[in-house]
């Protein structure tokens, strides 16, 4: 058989054929561009019903969120909490549920279904960056859950053959990995919150750790390295968010007072 023929023979085999990849024509890939429609909605349904019974990702960062009382308090209020050990401080069996909650996110990020391993990491991104003591809580349980997974995830944040971006798994895992091992950052934002958050001799000691840290300088820098530079822009995201009136008060102390928005 020649080459001309073994090629009419091929293109000609694969128009009759009834497989459902979605390249090849025929009638198989309508019936699997359907089920695949069908499938997506099926997640989408059972996802939606599971979130609000209080399961998948969002619903366990939900819990997560009303376990910190993160609707009460503003970004400010559990910094400044964290930093100075103030109320709320969790329960005994309230900790054990922070502890739970967690594992179950991450048991979520390692889903074999992207939608809901991406879900688990931006939850787990967004958890981390808006509250300190969630972070703590994700370092300590991160590396006993799975040592191996947690090693290649430590790899593949400096293997530079794989472009994050052309991958929405990777770059949501990349994402999540990197807001709980990153301290520097959470060091840098939290002397910034808690600095215009206090008012009175606390505030002066606040405000001279925060310049003390160079704070400006730390924040460029961070932004020309592009692992971190997304972490540094959400947590400048939340800032704005945060502080929408700034207002010098002429105060006892002198110091610099912001306004947030959870106080207007």
């Amino acid at each position: 058989m020649t080459q001309r023929a073994f090629c009419s023979v091929s293109r000609i085999a694969s128009y009759d054929s009834d497989a459902t990849a979605d390249n090849l024509l025929g009638g198989g890939r309508n019936l699997g561009v359907l089920f695949s429609f069908l499938g997506y909605k099926f997640e989408s349904l059972i996802g939606r019903f599971a979130e609000s019974r209080g399961h998948g990702p969002k619903g366990v960062g939900k819990k997560i969120a009303h376990l910190r009382q993160h609707d009460s308090r503003s970004l400010c209020q559990i910094y400044v909490d964290f930093a100075s050990g103030a109320p709320p401080v969790l329960s005994k069996v309230e900790r054990k549920k922070l502890v739970r909650y967690c594992r179950k996110l991450i048991r979520y990020s390692r889903s074999k279904t992207d939608t809901t391993a991406i879900a688990a990491n931006n939850e787990i991104t967004e958890l981390v960056i808006y509250d300190p003591l969630v972070q703590w809580v994700f370092l300590g349980i991160l590396p006993n859950i799975e040592p191996v997974i947690f090693s290649l995830l430590q790899y593949d944040l400096v293997d530079l053959r794989v472009d994050p971006e052309m991958d929405p798994l990777l770059s949501s895992s990349r994402k999540a990995l990197i807001s709980v091992i990153e301290l520097e950052i959470q060091k840098l934002w939290s002397s910034f919150y808690v600095a215009v958050s206090l008012d009175g001799p606390t505030a002066l000691d606040a405000l001279e750790n925060w310049l003390a840290l160079n704070f400006f300088t730390a924040f460029f820098k961070l932004l020309g390295n592009s692992d971190m530079a997304f972490l540094n822009m959400r947590h400048l995201a939340h800032a704005m968010h945060t502080f929408s009136l700034f207002q010098c008060d002429d105060n006892a102390s002198g110091a610099i007072h912001f306004r947030s928005s959870s106080q207007t």
